[in-house]
């Protein structure tokens, strides 16, 4: 079942130099199936992603003009992946630490922790916590007192 949501994507990312950096973005998109297996996908600035999980494995794929990109994210051994754009093919490798999905009111929330590597060095230490909040259907408004 297709369910509209307003997704969050708060993202922390720890690199190698101890340097933090920390982002919020904020997209309509779908949300499909439920708590054990399902998907959420959006599109930003003409790039498509799709977030598929299940019990032990996720799968984040991007998609658009500039980039094409395959994730998995997995616990043990390192999951490589090419990373896709017009300077060319980059090789990367995630290390999972992390991977949760609970039900929340009207939604639910993701949390995913990883290390990314690329070409034998570390790029960071990611933190990505998501919110997909099921947005309002036709015909179901609400009235203030």
């Amino acid at each position: 079942m297709k369910r509209a949501v307003r997704i969050v994507v708060l993202s922390r990312v720890e690199e190698p130099d101890g340097e933090v950096r920390e982002t919020a973005q904020h997209h309509e998109g779908a949300w499909y199936g439920d708590l054990d297996r399902g998907s959420l996908r959006w599109t930003d600035d003409g790039v498509s992603s799709t977030l598929r999980w299940a019990p032990d494995e996720w799968r984040l794929v991007r998609h658009g003009e500039r980039l094409e990109a395959t994730q998995v994210f997995r616990p043990g051994p390192p999951q490589p992946f090419d990373f896709r754009s017009a300077a060319g093919v980059l090789p990367f490798e995630t290390v999972c630490h992390r991977l949760e999905v609970r039900s929340r009111d009207e939604g639910l929330e993701l949390a995913l922790d990883y290390g990314l590597w690329g070409g034998g060095q570390h790029v960071g230490d990611f933190c990505l916590r998501m919110t997909a909040t099921m947005m309002p259907t036709a015909g179901t408004a609400t009235m203030d007192a």
